[in-house]
């Protein structure tokens, strides 16, 4: 599966903060789904932590480097070969947290992959979404110079690789599938647009702070190179409620 170019570090944060946010930990360990996780960056990490984790892939040789990357770590990741479509019945619906990162990039139907993350996520439990962000995409092509390819991505006609979304689409498509949107943010905003730094001039951890500053602004979060959606499933009482 292709995967959104986020740095480790991010990644490792927006997973940390679902695990939280559902009281995850040594005394309740949490069921994961990681959906498209292929090699299992994700996976291990949250199995070495006590989570029981389940990795859907439809690439045999991802799965085979997940086995031998969880054999090394000493952990157990149950895997299953399939697409996020095929998932539903093998995984079953008790999931506490799903992860979706670099995935609906690549899908043939977004709104049927959506829909079968929600079938097997528990209610109240979580789902994590990490997307391309289409605007940081554009502004990269434009400062480049190339304007026709900013015009293809805008447009999102395919030229230009994966499918990217913005805040307003990705908001749309997790509503629409029946989740609730919790927050969304971000991510790489900075990296979008410094500039060239090989020698280091703007420290590290200046732009990490200015990341997490700017992630859950409703102006700048847009432009980040990818975008987080963390929602989760109602459950009926709720769904039914006006």
């Amino acid at each position: 599966m292709g995967r959104v170019q986020e740095t480790a570090t991010e990644v490792h944060e927006v997973v940390t903060d679902a695990v939280a946010r559902l009281g995850g930990g040594p005394a309740r360990p949490l069921r994961v789904v990681d959906v498209g996780g292929g090699t299992g960056g994700q996976a291990v990490a949250l199995a070495e932590q006590g989570h029981a984790v389940v990795v859907v892939d439809p690439s045999a040789d991802a799965l085979a480097t997940l086995g031998r990357r969880a054999r090394s770590a000493g952990v157990e990741v149950e895997t299953v070969q399939a697409r996020a479509t095929e998932m539903v019945g093998v995984v079953g619906p008790d999931a506490d947290l799903v992860l979706c990162h670099g995935l609906l990039e690549v899908v043939d139907d977004v709104e049927q992959t959506l829909a079968s993350l929600h079938q097997v996520l528990r209610p109240q439990g979580l789902l994590s979404v990490v997307v391309a962000g289409r605007p940081a995409a554009v502004l990269a092509r434009l400062r480049a110079g190339d304007v026709e390819g900013a015009t293809a991505v805008l447009a999102g006609d395919g030229r230009s690789g994966p499918r990217r979304f913005d805040a307003a689409e990705l908001t749309g498509l997790v509503r629409g599938a029946g989740f609730r949107l919790e927050q969304l943010d971000g991510l790489r905003i900075a990296a979008a647009l410094l500039p060239a730094d090989p020698d280091g001039a703007v420290g590290r951890r200046t732009v990490t702070a200015f990341e997490r500053a700017a992630a859950a602004d409703e102006t700048l979060r847009v432009l980040g190179s990818s975008l987080h959606a963390l929602a989760s499933r109602p459950d009926a009482a709720q769904s039914q409620a006006p």
